[in-house]
């Protein structure tokens, strides 16, 4: 009897050491079970790219909690400091922010549309003028009222092309301002995001558009000093915002030769468009010169335009000994007080040495040679001085002879 009683006792013991182990691996199984599975909805929540897919993540956010809810002292134990109820909170609040970001696209894309849409108004228009200004550009008229309408048309393609860049910047700024200021590492769904923005801005077609645009204004009018300047200011500001925005877009499209192609071409449009405008400031100094009936030889950048400038003038000073002083006076005058002085140093210097198309040695040296040049034709005030107490000697040392001449003849 005893023996059978000992028997049930280490029967009932290990059964309840075993039960005890079970009921420890079902628990630890629980937890992790549970840990796994907020951890793939986290995921999921990460990698959502539509609304509808973050509505399909919330029923699964409620069928975790249903599904764990009666283990809800085990888990609040296992996830300390946190607890069951916080977890599942912090879960909807990811999913609640990854749905407002959709909901921002969403609003983002409408506003895109809306300037799109202005946009392709506005070239439209634009092509239309640019093709209206070349016709009568190349009309035989050149009477009063055909210059009048070609100024009005080209002063309605500036404003338009104005009004269009800056719908091209609230595109750029619409697309891509949560990009910006942070690294392209973005996983599968954030990347076709930015796929789908780049495309439904349409952003490659109108960058070139507003490039090619900006140029061919530069073809078909002239410009003043002010009007260069801000042409300058805008090429500058737009290729700064598109270097930043470009080499990130290449980052993104690493894989995509299409849209690496067109970062290429829009790279080299940026080229030929700082080159035009650099180009068009240079032409409208040359300009200033021959108003002045001043020829320079050509020139396209300021290492160019201080060699051609510093030889025409070493060219006067050495033609000055020859010249009549008059007409070298009349060159200098040309040159320095109508042209230099009047129109280049406070007109183009500033837009020049701003956008370093002329540097501070560059100008030193063109000044340098004009203060030479008026040495050379204006004598200095140290020679004045000998030239009169010379004269002054003379007149005295023959005031002198003439007095003993006539003492001579009185005696």
């Amino acid at each position: 009897m005893r023996t059978a009683n000992k028997i049930l006792i280490v029967f009932i013991f290990t059964f309840t050491a075993l039960s005890n182990v079970t009921n420890a691996q079902s628990d630890y199984e629980k937890t992790e079970k549970f840990k796994e599975s907020y951890q793939q909805l986290e995921n999921d929540i990460r990698n959502a790219d539509s609304l509808a897919e973050c509505n399909k993540i919330a029923f699964k956010i409620d069928s975790l909690a249903n599904d764990f809810r009666q283990d809800k002292k085990l888990l609040d134990a296992a996830l300390y400091p946190d607890n069951f109820t916080s977890a599942i909170l912090k879960l909807k609040t990811q999913l609640d922010t990854r749905k407002n970001d959709f909901t921002q696209i969403v609003e983002l894309q409408t506003q895109v549309v809306e300037l799109e849409n202005q946009t392709d108004n506005l070239n439209r228009r634009n092509t239309a003028l640019i093709n209206e200004i070349g016709t009568l550009k190349n009309s035989r008229k050149k009477d009063s009222e055909t210059i009048a309408s070609l100024n009005r048309l080209v002063s309605t393609l500036r404003s338009s092309i104005r009004e269009r860049d800056e719908l091209v910047k609230e595109i750029i700024d619409s697309l891509f301002q949560e990009y910006v200021n942070k690294p392209l590492t973005l996983n599968e769904a954030e990347r076709n995001a930015f796929y789908g923005k780049i495309e439904s801005g349409n952003l490659f077609y109108n960058v070139q558009r507003t490039i090619n645009d900006n140029i061919q204004l530069l073809n078909v009018t002239q410009f003043e000093p002010d009007d260069l300047e801000s042409l300058k200011e805008k090429q500058v500001d737009f290729k700064k915002v598109w270097t930043q925005l470009g080499t990130k877009i290449a980052k993104v499209y690493s894989e995509d030769k299409k849209g690496l192609n067109d970062v290429s071409h829009i790279n080299d449009l940026f080229l030929k468009w700082e080159a035009r405008v650099n180009q068009k400031i240079w032409e409208s100094v040359d300009e200033k010169f021959q108003n002045n009936g001043i020829k320079l030889s050509s020139f396209k950048d300021g290492e160019q335009f201080k060699s051609v400038v510093a030889a025409f003038i070493d060219d006067e000073i050495k033609y000055s000994e020859l010249r009549d002083k008059k007409d070298s006076q009349k060159s200098y005058s040309f040159f320095v007080d109508s042209t230099w002085f009047k129109t280049i140093k406070p007109d183009y210097l500033p837009i020049l040495t701003d956008y370093n198309l002329l540097t501070s040695a560059q100008k030193d040296t063109i000044e340098n040679r004009i203060s030479k040049w008026n040495a050379a034709i204006e004598p200095s005030a140290i020679n004045e001085i000998y030239y009169y107490a010379a004269g002054v000697v003379l007149i005295i040392l023959l005031l002198v002879g003439f007095k003993k001449l006539r003492k001579k003849q009185q005696s």
